[in-house]
């Protein structure tokens, strides 16, 4: 079980003030504290990719957050992967491919590198007009980033460098173009290689190559990666594969890397998450991982796992994160919520109308729209890790909820429709063009699990903890038939029923949920507090 270590944003010094013990003694209690915390790798970011971490690089300037410890003598890199290899860990130097512009310490978005302010003609636009990314079609600039990863492995003893496409690296090439111009990546790809192989003929042992990428092979083609090609030519050992994506396509990984040995890992991100499930309830994460370990990774990892910063008594869940889900055994039985990807959030569309792939969820079932006429059903597939059909001795309660959007409420009166708020607050970005249906929604809802009827639905609430604790999100809840669950992919349809909604705007499914409550005595419970209470869903 890997741990991404944004040491830039969660522990930089100029927030916390700390001399370097005392730093890296809190995080490391944070995330190794409990004796059955099942982190073993830490893969070290720090921070955005054109600012360097340690004294006398002969590359790039000195990272203003850390500069207190570098002119005191001091080197960040070194002593944290000293002290981490004390703790036992295996250690990894996590590198932002594309991303020089600095967000801690300096002036902010606009500040860039004295590289992008002297070669200019190196850039290419992303989605905001006041940073810049490098074009890698550009030989120089693929020599640049070469020079800059080739000073951090000859200078640390790391056990792997990871290439962080994930920041940036979907602008990487010209819009347009991308997969056509798929070599250059592919190039710089086997230099690094090349390099990485000298190293260890050098410390006669190896250095794993690590590469983060999207959730699928398919949107590593939108954004240049060929990753086939990677694993065929043996240019990584592990792809990192996700992001904000709950749904990860592990299997369509592992088919095009076949006899090739590339580990393959899915990672999750707490800050930059899917749409709907910002620092979601311990339920959440324990469904999304255990669909995961259904695909049988090599190993899961997590990133952006800030608890401190949560205003929702965040740290415990966490806690529960990497006591629990680094393992299938440690998730068996305990309470789950499965869920339906969405679409975009957080400025996903405008990554998306780039042309870009990595950190959109394009392919997202969700929204999805009901016909007026309800002529036909609307389905999505949802993902159920856990053998709910064996196990139902085991079921305490097991609930489909459905959030819905109609646009046709919005100028009903607050009473007549099943919540007064005129909008759902989906997480730390509030969406707020989704207008809750009106009363007797339940009437006129029909719905099927796996093609087989539901009884009539409820309308019940649930509330969010993220900075929206007045907010009250409206579902209707159905109850399901554990002997109706598969284990693997399902089908949810949905149809509106005898509703006159001739000339309205078509009401939409927002989330799909399937809450699995298991009962008390079951085997495994972790002694950390549940988050029920700290934290629920919508």
């Amino acid at each position: 079980m890997v741990f991404n270590f944004d040491t830039g944003w969660g522990g930089d010094p100029e927030l916390d003030g700390s001399d370097i013990h005392a730093w890296l003694e809190k995080w490391f209690e944070r995330f190794r504290g409990d004796p059955q915390s099942q982190l073993d790798t830490i893969s070290w970011c720090w921070s955005e990719g054109g600012w360097a971490p340690y004294p006398g690089s002969t590359v790039l300037p000195v990272y203003e957050g850390y500069r207190k410890w570098i002119d005191a003598g001091v080197d960040p890199v070194r002593i944290s992967l000293d002290e981490s290899k004390q703790r036992g860990l295996e250690n990894w130097f996590s590198y932002r491919i594309n991303t020089e512009n600095d967000f801690v310490g300096l002036a902010g978005w606009s500040v860039r590198t004295p590289t992008m302010e002297t070669h200019p003609q190196w850039l290419r636009p992303s989605m905001w007009p006041q940073w810049k990314v490098y074009n890698f079609d550009i030989p120089q600039v693929r020599a640049y980033k070469l020079g800059i990863i080739r000073e951090a492995v000859q200078r640390y003893d790391f056990d792997g460098f990871e290439i962080d496409w994930r920041a940036g690296g979907g602008w990487a090439l010209p819009q347009g173009w991308r997969w056509d111009k798929r070599r250059a990546l592919t190039e710089f790809m086997r230099s690094v290689r090349r390099m990485t192989l000298e190293e260890e003929r050098t410390r006669n042992r190896p250095v794993l190559l690590i590469a983060r990428v999207g959730d699928c092979v398919e949107g590593c083609r939108l954004d240049g990666f060929d990753v086939e090609a990677w694993a065929k030519e043996g240019l990584v050992d592990i792809l990192v594969v996700g992001g904000r994506s709950i749904d990860v396509d592990i299997a369509g990984f592992r088919q095009a890397t076949e006899g090739t040995g590339v580990r393959i890992i899915p990672f999750n991100d707490d800050c930059h998450a899917s749409n709907g499930y910002t620092q979601p309830p311990i339920e959440v994460f324990r469904g999304q991982f255990a669909n995961w370990w259904n695909q049988k990774p090599d190993g899961v990892c997590t990133f952006n796992f800030f608890a401190p910063w949560a205003p929702n008594g965040g740290e415990h869940c966490y806690r529960q994160v990497w006591r629990e889900l680094g393992s299938p055994e440690t998730l068996r039985l305990k309470d789950k919520t499965f869920v339906v990807q969405r679409r975009f959030g957080e400025g996903g569309i405008d990554i998306a109308r780039m042309g870009n792939y990595l950190g959109t969820n394009r392919f997202a079932q969700l929204p999805a729209k009901l016909a007026n006429d309800g002529d036909l059903d609307t389905s999505v597939f949802l993902t159920v890790g856990d053998d709910v059909a064996q196990d139902a001795a085991h079921i305490e309660e097991l609930t489909l909820r459905l959030v819905l959007s109609d646009p046709s409420a919005a100028q009903l009166p607050a009473e007549a429709r099943i919540a007064p708020e005129p909008f759902i607050a989906w997480d730390a970005y509030p969406k707020q063009d989704l207008f809750p249906p009106a009363k007797g929604i339940e009437d006129v809802l029909e719905v099927t699990f796996n093609g087989v009827a539901l009884a009539r639905g409820r309308v019940a609430f649930g509330t969010s903890r993220f900075g929206c604790d007045d907010i009250r999100h409206p579902f209707v809840a159905f109850d399901v038939n554990p002997d109706w669950v598969a284990l693997g992919r399902n089908i949810v349809g949905v149809r509106l029923k005898g509703a006159d909604r001739a000339g309205q705007q078509e009401m939409s499914i927002e989330k799909v949920e399937l809450h699995i409550r298991y009962r008390d005595d079951h085997a495994g419970i972790s002694p950390v507090p549940s988050q029920k209470e700290q934290r629920n869903t919508s």
